[in-house]
């Protein structure tokens, strides 16, 4: 009980000091506020559990005397946080951590053990039955064990709901505030996503921006852990194994899963569609009444519907027509074809009406279908043979890091146990079309991180779908596959908590790019302009900058305008970009042509600064007072970034 209240008082203590609550800057504040919580947390578990056979019939006195020397011990915590803040002048995370949940607990422990038991919960003469002691709601009810994983997931990301916006988080942020008619796809910017996923973002650009974002992000990773449990029960297999270890693998931030990204927005969406075919196959099998078959038609509509919106948030997350083909073609080799035809008509007018309504409403904010169309699609397989020809160096450095990444998640062992379990003899409540299903789901999902190319660590979250279904076939079966899953499962959760602790330890994410946003920040000036070579388009976000060039990623850049001829022609126009940023000494980089954009460059712009890598130019003719870099922290690891250290 002890460590509950350990994990309630580090999870509050250091969310709280997230920006978006109290900050930095109010510690005692923030230790206060989580302790209050782990005495009321640690005097349930202490008076049911840990010292229920010595407990006296005095309950005022009992509460009175626990909260005192709760209060004592949290005093001597205090004391240690105070001494290392304010006396030693340690003023860091780590030093905060160090001192209050190190040697802080140590002691206040020590003195608590002691306090409990001698003077506390004194009555031990008194008997009691453990075995008839009450269980507690979260252990009896499945879904009150569900919503205690949701709320789990939520602590998790705590840490990070007031972090800065990665590159892809401020670019899409940046695109979707803007988005109307303009010179570009999306306004005057280009992207290679679909407008669903934009249309998200614009919401959390009206909201407020990034913490909106990290909320919408929050919630979507509640969605995958009830969704999963949703699967779960339909298929009549306990639920809270499987949600136990989908929500590890979603809080996980080695797999860079605290991003609000694609794959994270779109998953829900897939998992969905596919909960919802299996309950249109349900329907179809419970009777051929009327209402049982428009029932099983509904569903399989709505299965349509959730399909179109994965895809249309992330383009590769074709899972629900992947797991309906497969399921599809197999129910047919086994001759179980109920309502089989019209239910694949029915999903496929669902997702071309979804497809048809969000196009619709991207053509009215001035993108066209075709303009979708080949950003979503076409590009794709461009970048892919770019990708192929110039990007080697680049993807071997991230493709490193993922042997790491999947033993010390525990993904490499679910995987293992999922392709070792019994596919071919599954019980009778499972569909038989669900093995070859999977499996087919499962292939697809390793050969879009494959065909994507560039092995991004939040690619690993789009194997989610398979590994729930997965799971489930395993947990079906009794035997030491679903008992090693269990043990799997606790490997997944102490690795994902282990990282969100490092996380809030070691604080946010603290990048060049952030450096270079401050620094922008400090020395721009209302009608200002900029362009960022290449990516890094948070550095615009966070500036509050616009760019007069459409390219705001680098894949872009490398297959649209591979000899910067844009670039250069905006560079010479009258709209040319008040500042530009270069990372490195010129625009030279792999799979690009520099030479014309680097002389107007040179011709008409001024080196001005140089900030953790980035080097700042001005254009000639405008002055501005120009000082030194925002700050000498140019680089911070998370609990990925470590990991990518070892990787390399």
């Amino acid at each position: 009980m002890g460590g509950a209240g350990y994990v309630v008082d580090l999870a509050i203590f250091n969310g709280l000091q997230t920006p978006a609550l109290l900050g930095a800057g109010h510690p005692l504040t923030a230790r206060t506020l989580a302790v209050i919580a782990a005495i009321a947390v640690n005097y349930v578990g202490n008076s049911r559990w840990t010292w229920a056979d010595r407990r006296g019939d005095d309950r005022r006195r009992e509460v009175l005397l626990f909260f005192l020397f709760s209060g004592i011990g949290f005093s001597i915590s205090l004391a240690c946080l105070a001494i290392s803040r304010y006396l030693l002048g340690l003023d860091s995370r780590l030093a905060d951590n160090v001192a209050a949940n190190g040697i802080g607990l140590v002691l206040g422990t020590a003195f608590r053990y002691y306090a409990y038991r001698h003077l506390v919960f004194v009555n031990a003469s008194r008997p009691v039955a453990r075995t008839r002691l009450v269980r507690p709601a979260w252990l009896t009810n499945k879904w009150a064990t569900i919503a205690a994983l949701c709320l789990g997931v939520l602590l998790l990301r705590l840490p990070s709901i007031g972090s800065p916006a990665s590159p892809d988080e401020g670019g899409f942020l940046l695109v979707a505030a803007q988005w109307r008619p303009g010179h570009s796809l999306y306004g005057d910017y280009w992207v290679d996503r679909p407008p669903l996923l934009l249309t998200l973002f614009a919401v959390a650009a009206w909201l407020g921006g990034i913490v909106p974002l990290h909320l919408i992000g929050a919630v979507a990773a509640c969605a995958v852990v009830f969704l999963a449990a949703r699967v779960s029960l339909d298929l009549k297999v306990p639920p809270v194994l499987v949600a136990l270890v989908t929500g590890g693998f979603v809080s996980t931030e080695l797999f860079d899963s605290f991003q609000t990204s694609g794959e994270l927005l779109a998953i829900p969406w897939v998992l969905a569609g596919i909960w919802l075919w299996l309950r249109a196959d349900r329907s179809a099998r419970s009777g051929a009444s009327p209402q049982a078959r428009w029932r099983s038609l509904g569903y399989a509509a709505a299965a349509g519907v959730a399909g179109a919106c994965a895809v249309l948030i992330k383009q590769n997350f074709i899972g629900v027509f992947v797991f309906v083909g497969v399921w599809s073609v197999a129910a047919l080799v086994l001759r179980d074809r109920s309502l089989l035809g019209s239910r694949l008509l029915a999903t496929g007018a669902g997702a071309l009406a979804t497809v048809a309504l969000v196009l619709t409403g991207a053509w009215l904010r001035g993108t066209s279908p075709a303009g979708v169309w080949e950003a979503a699609v076409v590009f794709r397989a461009q970048a892919g043979a770019v990708i192929a020809a110039y990007g080697a160096a680049a993807n071997s450095s991230r493709i490193a890091r993922y042997p790491i990444v999947v033993l010390a998640s525990g993904l490499l062992l679910v995987l293992v146990l999922i392709l070792v379990s019994r596919w071919r003899h599954l019980p009778s409540s499972l569909p038989r079309a669900l093995a070859p299903a999977t499996a087919g789901l499962l292939v697809w999902e390793c050969a879009a991180i494959v065909l994507g190319g560039s092995y991004w660590l939040h690619y690993l979250l789009g194997l989610l779908p398979g590994l729930v279904l997965g799971m489930i076939i395993v947990t079906s079966h009794a035997g030491w596959r679903r008992t090693a899953l269990r043990a799997t499962g606790a490997w997944v959760v102490v690795s994902a908590v282990a990282a969100a602790v490092g996380y809030a330890v070691m604080g946010p994410v603290w990048s060049p790019s952030i450096a270079m946003a401050g620094w922008l920040e400090q020395h721009d000036r209302a009608g200002d302009s900029a362009v960022v070579a290449y990516g890094q388009p948070n550095i615009l976000q966070t500036a509050d900058l616009p760019s007069p060039y459409p390219q705001l990623w680098s894949l872009p850049v490398r297959v649209k305008d591979p000899q910067l001829s844009a670039l250069d022609g905006v560079l010479r126009s009258s709209d040319a970009p008040t500042w530009v940023i270069v990372h490195g000494e010129s625009l030279a980089s792999w799979g690009i042509d520099s030479t014309a954009a680097q002389q107007t460059l040179d011709a008409r712009y001024r080196p001005v600064a140089s900030v953790c890598g980035w080097r700042v130019f001005l254009r000639d003719g405008v002055r501005r007072p120009v000082a030194g870099p925002v700050s000498q922290v140019c680089s911070r690891p998370t609990p990925s970034g470590l990991i990518g250290q070892l990787g390399s």
